[in-house]
């Protein structure tokens, strides 16, 4: 079965197949990836979005909880 969470990040990767470059769709998945335990891939979601926005305070919060310094 697939869980809404699932079928939001097959929607997210779409989305960035379509615009690789808008930071807030790595935000979502990558806090998505967070709510599954997907550690690994939230981590590089969200520093995804430092390379396209430095300033992105949503992804320095979520690397910060997931042990990484931004």
């Amino acid at each position: 079965m697939t869980s809404d969470t699932d079928r939001a990040i097959a929607d997210f990767d779409k989305a960035i197949a379509l615009n690789p470059n808008v930071a807030v769709v790595y935000t979502i998945r990558g806090l998505a990836y967070e709510n599954k335990g997907e550690v690994d891939r939230a981590i590089a979601d969200l520093s995804k979005v430092l390379e396209i926005d430095p300033s992105d305070q949503v992804a320095k919060e979520g690397l910060k909880r997931l042990g990484v310094t931004p």
